[in-house]
Parts: C-alpha cells; sequence; structure tokens
C-alpha cells in the first residue's frame, strides 16, 4: 500500500539507538525499499522506523507500507520487540523501557481482572509475569527498573557500561543504593542544620569596658567568641556522631558483615586519633582565651561550662568503653 509518508505515525519507541541512517538511505536509494514498514488500521508505526527515517531523508513524499491487524496494545508491542530484536539486540536500557510497559500492560490485566472479580490464572504478580517472559527473578526486574530510573546519579562511565552488559546488576544497584542513602543522610544533615540556624535566638553580649585598654580587652574578647563558637559547632558534630552510633553500627553488621565492621571501626578509631591529636594542635595554644570566661554574658559562660563538662563527660565514656585497654596500654 502506497501512502503519504507524513501520513505515518511514530509514537514513542522502544529503539533509542538507530544506528548509521545514511548507509541505510544509501543503500534503499540503490535497491528500493525491499521490506515495507509496518502500520495498524490507524497509521501507527509498528515497526520499521528506520527505514521510515532513512526514506524521509532521501525527500521521499509517499512510502509504501504493509498494513497488519493488532490486537491490542500488548500484540502492537510485541511486534515491535520482535522486529527489533532479529536485527540489532536491544541495549539493557532498551530492554527495562519494554518491561516497563509490558508491566503497565500486566497491572491494567490483573486489575480488568480484580475488577470483574476473576482470579489470575496462575496466581502471579504481574512484576512475576512480566519477569518471567524475559526469563530473569522479579529482583532483577525490580534492580534493572532502578538502575534506569536513577541513571543520573550513576557514573556515566559505570551507566554505560552496565548498559553494554560489562558490568552486573547487582553491582551497580548497590553502588547505586549507597549513593541514594549518601544522598538521604546529607539532606538529613542540611535540613537539620538550617533549622537549627533558623530557630537559634541571637544573643547578646555584655563587656565590661576597662577605658585604658578597652582595645586589648575588646580584641580577646572577640577572639574568644570564635573559640566558642568553634568548640559549639565541633561539640555539635561529635555529639550527632556519639547518638548516631548505635543505629550506624547496625546498619553495618546488617549489610557488610562482622568483617567490615571491624575494619571501619579500625579507620574510625584511626580518624578519632588523628583529628584528636590535630585539634589539641590547632587550638591548644588559644586556652589563654578562656581566661576571659569571668568577662562575657552569664548566658556565654554556662553554654561554656556545659561544653567543657559535656567534653569531660565524653572523654568518661570513652574511657569506659574501652575498659582496661589504658591500663594495659604500652607507651
Amino acid at each position: 500500500m502506497l501512502i503519504d509518508i507524513e501520513k505515518v505515525i511514530v509514537k514513542d519507541r522502544i529503539r533509542k539507538d538507530f544506528g548509521d541512517i545514511k548507509e541505510l538511505a544509501d543503500d534503499i536509494r540503490q535497491n528500493g525499499l525491499i521490506n515495507p514498514p509496518v502500520v495498524n488500521r490507524d497509521y501507527e508505526l509498528l515497526a520499521g522506523e528506520r527505514r521510515l527515517r532513512a526514506c524521509k531523508s532521501l525527500g521521499w513524499s509517499q512510502i509504501e507500507v504493509r498494513m497488519m491487524d493488532t490486537r491490542d496494545a500488548e500484540h502492537e508491542l510485541n511486534v515491535e520487540i520482535s522486529e527489533n530484536e532479529n536485527r540489532k539486540e536491544f541495549s539493557k536500557s532498551e530492554r527495562v523501557d519494554y518491561m516497563k510497559r509490558l508491566l503497565r500492560i500486566e497491572q491494567a490485566k490483573a486489575k480488568e481482572r480484580q475488577n470483574l472479580g476473576l482470579k489470575s490464572d496462575e496466581g502471579s504478580r504481574a512484576d512475576e509475569k512480566t519477569a518471567d517472559q524475559f526469563g530473569i527473578g522479579r529482583d532483577t526486574l525490580r534492580k534493572e527498573i532502578a538502575i534506569v530510573d536513577n541513571k543520573e546519579l550513576i557514573p556515566a562511565e559505570d551507566f554505560a557500561d552496565w548498559d553494554e552488559g560489562k558490568l552486573s546488576t547487582n553491582k551497580v544497584f548497590q553502588d547505586l543504593k549507597r549513593r541514594l542513602s549518601q544522598t538521604d543522610r546529607e539532606i538529613k544533615f542540611y535540613k537539620d542544620r538550617i533549622s537549627a540556624l533558623e530557630n537559634r535566638k541571637p544573643e547578646k553580649v555584655t563587656v565590661e569596658v576597662v577605658p585604658e585598654d578597652y582595645e586589648d580587652t575588646k580584641r580577646k574578647l572577640a577572639e574568644a567568641k570564635r573559640e566558642t563558637q568553634r568548640l559549639e559547632a565541633d561539640y555539635q558534630k561529635a555529639r550527632e556522631k556519639i547518638l548516631d552510633q548505635d543505629k550506624t553500627v547496625e546498619d553495618l553488621k546488617a549489610q557488610l558483615g562482622q568483617d567490615k565492621l571491624l575494619k571501619d571501626a579500625g579507620r574510625d578509631i584511626r580518624y578519632f586519633t588523628t583529628a584528636t591529636h590535630d585539634y589539641i594542635r590547632r587550638y591548644g595554644g588559644h586556652v589563654w582565651t578562656f581566661e576571659q570566661i569571668h568577662n562575657v554574658d552569664e548566658a556565654t559562660r554556662q553554654d561554656f561550662i556545659r561544653a567543657i563538662m559535656t567534653l569531660d563527660g565524653f572523654a568518661q565514656q570513652l574511657i569506659k568503653n574501652i575498659g582496661g585497654e589504658l591500663n594495659g596500654s604500652k607507651e
């Protein structure tokens, strides 16, 4: 059947990589259109988009098509898949697009059966039936869909390797899961930080001025205030880490196993030891500024005292946790 080429309707297709259209167009110019595209009764394209594109590039105003009667959307989808798989194997992401479309069809069928009070022929869920058609498990189906839906979080090189079958689905999915978890933690941290800053009340600082030493006292108080703010920020980070410690340990046990947990514990202990030494070297020389504690307002003084007591309690808890390690340590 010869029809106007613009009459062919191309809807959303699974195939995204059309290959070398120019090479195909040159072949059609030389040998003619041997295998016409396939359309349904509404002139919607079922198969042959590369041929259609090639003919358009040649400036054709009309094209020979083969009309095919189809039963439903699933039948049309299978025609497209069958036609393409016999020519060029789908990439994994293209296959996932097919799976998602087929899954929606299976879900619609299940809902229709439910509305009619009927049960599934095999009692299978829509995702199980879809996965069975591709010879994979339901878990693999879920992971591959998650990878495609969140591809922007995956390094482009890793996604390309997975799409070509060079990386396993499980490896890429586990990396994606870790990245999503890290993103969630970062979002929560910044939300909590913003909320704390928004709810924080401004503090008033009262300074007793000694006329003959005003500038020097003012400078020392400013330094003391900055040091107090740094201590407060460091204390808050340490406090949040302690509060999250139990949950973090349980997550590590569940996800990584005891060997990985011990490895990470050693890493954390080394990091804590280094950070503590660095902190003392960095701020130890500023201890003299705390002599001005009696010259600041009462609220600031009380906050500072509570911070020191909290720091002392934290150190005592560490000593308790490691038991006799301090007494048994060797210099």
